[in-house]
């Protein structure tokens, strides 16, 4: 069976000859039965899902893509993965052709502007082939051909998967391509090791641009679909953990009889799926990541587990947590000789009670708790660590993050606050902020005593610094770390906000800093109640809760309180607990 069979599916970046190897036996089997039913109906649901003008029913997309026996190679694969991105985010213009030449030379802009797509009368995109262009594509001639001979991949790429499955040469420069404008455009990426292999994916199925769209749209979605900093990614491995144990008790209970070190097998989890499992798999995993988001993958990952378990349990004990990493792995690439893609994913989505909420609240709760602990230990020896991938981007710079020592800071027009006490509060900031001047953005002396016009000088200014002086001449306040236009999402209902970056500080009579309370227990340790940092209506602004406000202003801020909170296990910040408001400023950075 040739690769070419069902048309021109695959693109000119694939590898002809290896397509034989990604089509396993049970695929193939159902590849080659009755090929022309089967074609007809997978294309005729494909038309009804995709093509009418009624609108989307995903329900019925979703038990589409987890339910249809879709192989490799099938007709339809190109044009269900282009529907499948075009609800992401597009790129802005002409983007990627721009990019591209103003990196890599304008022979190579007009490469990519060779490349067309093209809609048939079912909205089916295809790849129009330029064969005279790619055909040779060893003597096209750049304007800058040492541009583009030894293009090497920016630090953000983890070398330890950079699979890119049956690409060609030619593909395999593309997807180098894409990721240097993907480094280029989106200077925030550290660390996403999913970005490169997914890259890779795209490339199967979709022009060089349209790839890159795709990609540009995963990193922009609203549901997360590719983490992209270290910690980010940290989180991730941590949530699988908490996951298994919760969903599949067997398999964390295995792993913890096996190894000590229970984290540092889940820091691979991404590595199970994009690397280990059969490609008919992965893909089949891909169809519903595409237009599930990432908790698919979440729950492709606790499959494995779930499956792993079942079959290791009869090999006995594994001793290391290197041993259980390798052993899952091996699961993985064996996999097709134990159970069909069908049950795999029967298995994935069988999982009853896994709910977007409650990933998504396992998320931030971890990400809050490493990006608090990272930010209290900078400046030691023990930082993060760096991704495997080093090389020089040639033309492009490296994202570098400040270090160096605070620099001094301008004095300001506060009523409150002496050089001194400013200084002390600076010493106490995520060091990334001292790099900032002061601004004081509100003063009830000079903007008068209203709640709502606090909110207008101060939202869409980032990070603040509320400082609060009482009638007794008490001085205290707070770090709020995000910005306080976060609180209309949620006008309608109080709700809370933030980071474990948020602090609370007393100044007068006591000078002393009180961090949240993440920093000082594990978050298995940490109720709901611990993460309360920022809320704010019309009627009241508050910082930490549970079981108190360790900071609550009314709409007039006049009257305020000050209790013991959960989120930050603090003693009242003054006296009374109760008190009157001589002034109230917000410091911002400028």
């Amino acid at each position: 069976m040739k690769g070419q069979q069902n048309g021109d599916v695959f693109t000119e970046f694939v590898s002809h000859d290896s397509i034989p190897a990604v089509v396993d036996g049970a695929a193939m089997a159902q590849a080659t039965a009755s090929p022309k039913k089967k074609l007809l109906t997978l294309e005729q649901e494909f038309n009804q899902l995709f093509g009418g003008d009624s609108g989307r029913d995903n329900k019925k997309i979703s038990s589409f893509l987890r339910t249809c026996r879709m192989s490799p190679n099938e007709a339809i694969r190109s044009s269900l993965w282009q529907a499948l991105c075009e609800g992401l985010d597009k790129s802005p213009g002409q983007m990627y052709q721009e990019t591209v030449g103003e990196i890599f030379g304008h022979g190579a802009e007009k490469m990519v502007r060779s490349q067309s797509v093209v809609a048939d009368k079912n909205s089916h995109h295809r790849m129009r082939r330029n064969q005279s262009y790619y055909g040779n594509w060893g003597s096209v001639s750049f304007s800058c051909p040492e541009r583009h001979l030894d293009i090497t991949l920016p630090a953000f790429v983890d070398h330890e998967l950079t699979t890119h499955y049956f690409l060609n040469e030619q593909g395999l420069q593309c997807a180098k391509r894409i990721i240097c404008v993907i480094a280029y455009t989106e200077p925030d990426i550290t660390y996403s090791p999913a970005l490169f292999p997914l890259t890779c994916l795209c490339l199967h199925y979709m022009a060089e641009e349209d790839a890159f769209n795709a990609i540009y749209g995963l990193l922009h979605s609203k549901m997360g679909h590719i983490s992209q900093t270290k910690l980010a990614y940290q989180a991730t491995g941590l949530v699988i953990r908490d996951l298994t144990k919760r969903f599949v008790k067997s398999a964390h209970s295995f792993i913890e009889r096996n190894t000590k070190q229970v984290d540092v097998v889940f820091e691979g989890w991404l590595w199970w799926l994009l690397r280990d499992l059969p490609f008919s798999y992965m893909l089949r995993v891909i169809d519903c990541y595409l237009f599930e988001g990432r908790k698919v993958l979440y729950r492709a990952a606790l499959a494995v587990l779930h499956l792993f378990q079942k079959h290791a349990a009869r090999d006995g004990a594994i001793s290391t947590s290197a041993a259980v990493q390798a052993a899952i792995s091996q699961f993985c690439r064996d996999i097709k000789n134990i159970v069909t893609v069908e049950k795999f994913l029967k298995t994935a989505f069988g999982i009853r009670g896994l709910k977007r909420k409650d990933i998504n609240k396992l998320y931030v709760k971890h990400d809050m708790f490493l990006k608090s602990k990272v930010h209290l230990r900078v400046g030691s020896s023990h930082g993060l660590v760096k991704a495997k991938s080093s090389e020089s981007l040639g033309p492009m710079r490296a994202n570098k993050s400040f270090i160096g020592p605070p620099m001094p800071i301008h004095e300001i027009n506060s009523t409150i606050l002496s050089h001194d006490e400013l200084q002390t509060i600076w010493s106490w900031l995520p060091y990334r902020m001292t790099v900032y001047q002061p601004e004081l953005l509100f003063s009830t002396e000079e903007h008068g005593t209203s709640l709502i016009t606090l909110y207008q000088k101060i939202e869409n200014k980032g990070a603040v610094i509320l400082v609060i002086k009482t009638e007794k001449d008490e001085v205290f306040g707070a770090y709020c770390s995000n910005d306080w236009s976060e609180r209309i999402q949620y006008e309608k209902r109080l709700t809370y906000f933030g980071t474990g970056e948020t602090f609370l500080f007393t100044l007068v009579p006591e000078v002393e800093k009180i961090e949240w309370v993440g920093l000082k227990k594990p978050p298995e340790e940490i109720s709901n109640t611990g993460y309360m940092f920022q809320a704010g209506d019309r009627t009241m602004l508050t910082i930490g809760g549970g079981d108190g406000e360790g900071i609550q202003l009314d709409e007039n801020l006049f009257q305020g309180r000050t209790e013991r909170c959960n989120t930050f296990e603090n003693e009242p910040l003054c006296e009374d607990g109760d008190f009157h408001c001589k002034v109230v400023e917000v410091f911002g950075f400028s």
